[in-house]
């Protein structure tokens, strides 16, 4: 499975989950709200109906998790392939070029990143692509 496949997934996934705490929350104020005894103290209505919302929530999440495990593990499972299948550098320098890379990439993502400040256009400078990151930085006094 592709990365951009997986975070693609792993963002709907994170989307559903808050919509479902939403809707348990929801629910769960309206029958609280509703079906509130009458012969009960009316200045604790307002703290019943907060319980039964959150009550609501673990249902709700609690079912849904259980019913998105599956999606959840193939997902993770992908993650842990992907991994392992990443090439092991065989000695020292081999690793320290990979790291270089990496911090190489970020500097670039992170440019470009936060070049909404100076690029009000939103499009010259805010990929990655126009962006050069180095391992070592020089230093000034």
């Amino acid at each position: 499975m592709r990365a951009s496949v997986r975070r693609s997934i792993q963002a709907l996934l994170d989307g559903v989950d808050m919509v479902i705490m939403l809707a348990g929350a929801v629910s769960g104020a309206v029958v609280g709200y509703t079906y509130y005894p009458a012969t009960f103290d009316a200045d604790l209505r307002l703290a019943a109906t907060g319980a039964v919302a959150l009550g609501g929530t673990f249902l709700f999440t609690t079912v849904a998790d259980a019913l998105l495990a599956p999606l959840r593990r193939r997902v993770a499972q992908a993650d842990i392939a992907e991994l392992r299948s990443a090439a092991v550098p065989s000695d020292l320098d081999e690793a320290l070029g990979q790291i270089g890379a990496a911090a190489e990439t970020d500097a670039a993502h992170r440019a470009a990143q936060a070049a909404y400040r100076i690029d009000l256009s939103k499009s010259l400078l805010s990929s990655a692509e126009r962006w050069r990151g180095y391992t070592t930085c020089p230093r000034t006094h």
